[in-house]
């Protein structure tokens, strides 16, 4: 006897993560790599202006979730980035490419994590870096197999960690007096970022009328 295909109700994902989770979720991406892993190359480079490095890539970054909040509410589906060249070009092949630069990215951003995480943990343990940051990746990625809420929960836990850390630190800082406000209204000179720019050797074109 044949099935009747007009009967046969489609398969939908069990929705298992709720705004919490995921708000969350998307802290925790950013105080981790932007604060915890990254703190330390911005201050070597900006020194004492690193929190206004800081607000001005939070005001950068505030255009690409603008740009996201957007399109994801018109695309609410889980293909991202890709999807939304596909819907504007109309072209798979960019879209595949599109998804295949993001898988890129993930790989790049997870070392970055990865990386930074294992000169954390060397404060505690004395094991080799690339030891630690191959348990770090085969561990996380064990959690991700295991489910998508588990995963998440775990990562919530450690995102409420991170605030915790962080709030410490403020309280710290305004416990022993250091110049937080003081070094939010000193702006950088505009002198230093003109005068690398002033320096750079510029090249002349002529053009030849025949």
């Amino acid at each position: 006897m044949a099935m009747d295909i007009s009967t046969v109700q489609p398969t939908r994902l069990k929705r298992r993560l709720d705004l919490p989770l995921l708000v969350l979720y998307g802290a925790g991406i950013a105080i981790g790599a932007g604060i915890y892993v990254l703190i330390g190359a911005v201050a070597g480079h900006a020194g004492v202006y690193a929190p206004w490095s800081f607000l001005l890539a939070a005001a950068v970054m505030g255009f690409t979730v603008a740009s996201y909040i957007e399109l994801s509410t018109r695309y609410p589906v889980s293909a991202g980035e890709a999807a939304y060249v596909r819907a504007a070009f109309q072209s798979r092949v960019l879209s595949t490419l599109t998804g295949l630069l993001t898988v890129v990215i993930a790989i790049v951003s997870s070392a970055a994590v990865a990386l930074g995480s294992a000169g954390y943990i060397q404060q505690f343990v004395d094991l080799p870096r690339s030891l630690i940051v191959i348990i770090l990746v085969v561990g996380l990625g064990a959690v991700a197999a295991w489910g998508i809420l588990e995963s998440v929960i775990i990562a919530s836990v450690f995102t409420l960690i991170e605030a915790g850390g962080l709030i410490a630190i403020i309280i710290v800082a305004v416990h022993t007096d250091v110049p937080i406000v003081a070094a939010l209204v000193n702006a950088p000179p505009i002198e230093d970022v003109a005068a690398p720019l002033s320096s750079m050797p510029v090249r002349s074109r002529t053009c030849r009328v025949t």
